[in-house]
């Protein structure tokens, strides 16, 4: 492993786009990373041409592959987030086929059920209801869709619309599929249940722990067993096989005792393949079965084949050869989180998928700085590892010229530091959860000494404050409670700072109190806190922004950036970079509501999924397009 701030870059150093190279104010330009990989969403498998069908959300199609040749052509989806034209789709993402063949696409960008028969597409279902679709099964002549916390029942002759279930009394609802036997199976709030397709409500647990909001990783009889999200299913005649997408894992519940195993993935994000166990599912998703095989949908754009016959694994579409060191416009950046910058240009940022912390000099390459493997060792850069880690930022250390790196580790529930002179790892805050598996379940919060007491859940976001103090945002792994936690090195110690909401962002204000986003499904606000962690004002921040014109989109905002006075503001969800003049909300650059990828002066182009954002100290801001795998930067 190469790579440090010092370092001068590639021999002949590497192309970087000029800053403002379109001549206007605010102009946009992408720095860094080579484009999107392929996201799939969900999959089906199409027995009269053995062939899976696919949708892809962010090309705004459905594709079909086929399993005899390895060819793909496109069915459905103009390739741009379309009204419902012939062949307009937004964000197209669960799928189901009836017994004629017909395919049901769940349109949620426009609020509908696309019905695609004989290679013409039209519009089966006009709902609001349709707005969180993400998983569907047609069953018995219904169609039945998990609809975020809702169950609906859709009969496919009259239209007629039924809410089985809704979020309050089973919670989030996950994956939906036909049983052998002409039933419906579906998972809900870490737990999975089976019900007669005519049923009014009435339904089996098959197993897992009804009640318990805390999804978990045991195996075991169905009494015990426990279960993260489960948002995929299929049946075969020697049991039902779970997609668990938080444990990055595939499952199965044995046919006669429902006694819960694992069959492949390592229970961590990464890339790595080999056999079953070894190899990555990343929130495995969409799971269809030809009958005697499964296919499987996994992040960053993988569907793979496992055959419980023979219990081998194997990728048949999507993957690239993924690139994480070089020239900045020719590497993968596939799941960026945190950003910040130093004063000597260098930009900073962590990686997800690859459990790094990665830097894009101003020569215009980019290098790994630590990482690359899940865990927890402390050390040189070599040898350390981490685990997941989110956001971070940069702040100069006596003795240590290039200064260092403060990051949550959020996978082994942790903050950490990198020393840029010394590259060096080390921890400051908490104690690993479980060394052999640092993605586990079953942290809690705890108070006190920084390296002996203090624990930290969940840390996602940090700022740092006056006199060397970390403010960290925290919450339990289903994010229904939170808390902003503070480290204070004179203390050596975590104490609570404020546990009033469930924290997104954080941002230092210039009297030394917080700026922070508190969002939900249908709340959207910055709180702003004092010196001492009091409520000092609620601002409306949905209020503020423009309007989805769909009429089902949220402004959240994503991510907060104050330079002093300051306070810029990333809304993914929307597309915008913009700042807050008083309480008003102005936009720097991107084209509301509408996503994509385009350079140019700020209100013409397009983000797909803005969120960190840092500022150059020149007036420009560097942003991580997440939705794009790219960094962008918009001029002064």
């Amino acid at each position: 492993m190469d790579g440090g701030a010092d370092d001068a870059g590639l021999d002949g150093g590497c192309f970087l786009p000029p800053p403002n190279e379109c001549g206007d104010a605010r102009c946009v330009t992408t720095v860094a990373g080579r484009g999107a990989s392929r996201q799939f969403s969900a999959v089906v498998y199409q027995p009269s041409r053995n062939s899976l069908i696919i949708s892809e959300p962010h090309r705004q199609q459905v594709i079909e592959f086929s399993i005899d040749d390895g060819g793909t052509r496109v069915l459905a989806g103009a390739g741009v987030c379309g009204q419902p034209t012939v062949d307009g789709l937004c964000f197209p993402t669960a799928l189901a086929l009836d017994s004629d063949g017909a395919l049901y696409i769940a349109d949620p960008g426009n609020d509908l059920i696309r019905k695609l028969e004989s290679g013409l597409l039209s519009t089966f279902l006009a709902s609001p209801q349709i707005e969180q679709a993400h998983g569907m099964a047609v069953v018995g002549g219904r169609l039945f869709v998990a609809n975020g916390s809702n169950l609906l029942r859709i009969d496919l002759a009259s239209q007629g619309v039924d809410v089985l279930f809704r979020g309050y009394e089973l919670g989030a609802i996950g994956g939906v599929a036909a049983s052998l036997d002409g039933g419906l199976l579906f998972a809900a709030e870490h737990t999975v249940r089976s019900m007669a397709v005519t049923s009014d409500g009435g339904h089996t647990l098959l197993s897992g722990q009804p009640g318990n909001q805390t999804p978990g990783y045991l195996e075991g009889p169905p009494a015990s067993a426990r279960f993260g999200y489960v948002s995929g299913l299929a049946e075969l005649a020697d049991g039902l096989y779970l997609a668990d997408g938080t444990n990055h894992r595939l499952r199965v519940l044995a046919a006669s005792t429902l006694t819960s195993s694992t069959l492949a993935g390592t229970g961590r994000t990464g890339i790595s393949q080999g056999a079953p166990l070894e190899t990555s599912l990343v929130y495995p998703g969409a799971i269809t079965t030809n009958g005697v095989d499964l296919f499987i949908i996994s992040s960053p754009g993988y569907v793979y084949r496992y055959s419980p016959q023979s219990s081998s694994i194997n990728a048949v579409l999507g993957g690239r050869v993924w690139v994480t060191e070089g020239c900045a416009r020719d590497v993968d950046l596939p799941w960026l989180s945190g950003l910040t910058r130093d004063d000597s240009g260098n930009v900073y940022f962590s990686d997800g998928l690859f459990h790094s912390l990665r830097v894009l000099t101003p020569r215009g390459d980019v290098r790994t700085l630590v990482g690359g493997v899940p865990g927890f060792v402390d050390g040189p850069a070599d040898a350390g590892r981490i685990a997941s880690p989110s956001d971070l930022a940069w702040r100069a250390r006596a003795g240590s010229p290039l200064g260092e790196l403060v990051v949550t580790d959020q996978g082994n529930g942790l903050i950490r530091a990198f020393d840029l002179s010394r590259r060096e790892i080390r921890t400051l805050v908490g104690t690993a959860r479980t060394a052999g598996n640092p993605e586990a379940y079953g942290c809690s919060a705890a108070f006190g000494p920084a390296l002996s007491s203090a624990r930290l859940c969940r840390p996602a976001a940090l700022a740092l404050g006056a006199a060397r103090a970390i403010f960290v945002a925290d919450s339990n792994l289903v994010a229904t409670e939170g808390r902003i936690s503070l480290y204070q090195p004179g203390l050596d110690s975590l104490s609570l700072f404020n546990q009033d909401f469930v924290p997104g962002a954080l941002a230092v204000a210039p009297d030394g109190g917080l700026w922070v986003t508190s969002t939900s499904r249908s709340l959207s606000r910055i709180e702003r806190l004092d010196e001492n962690g009091n409520l000092v004002s609620t601002l409306d921040f949905s209020s503020r922004c423009p309007a989805d014109p769909a009429g089902f989109g949220v402004c959240r905002p994503s991510s907060l950036c104050s330079n002093g006075p300051q306070l810029f503001v990333t809304v993914g969800e929307a597309g915008l970079v913009g700042q807050m003049m008083g309480d008003a909300f102005a936009p720097m650059a991107g084209i509301p509501w509408q996503r994509g990828h385009r350079d140019g002066p700020g209100r013409s182009a397009l983000f797909r999924w803005p969120d960190e954002l840092v500022d150059d100290g020149d007036g420009g801001l560097y942003v991580a397009d997440e939705g794009n795998e790219s960094i962008r930067y918009i001029a002064p």
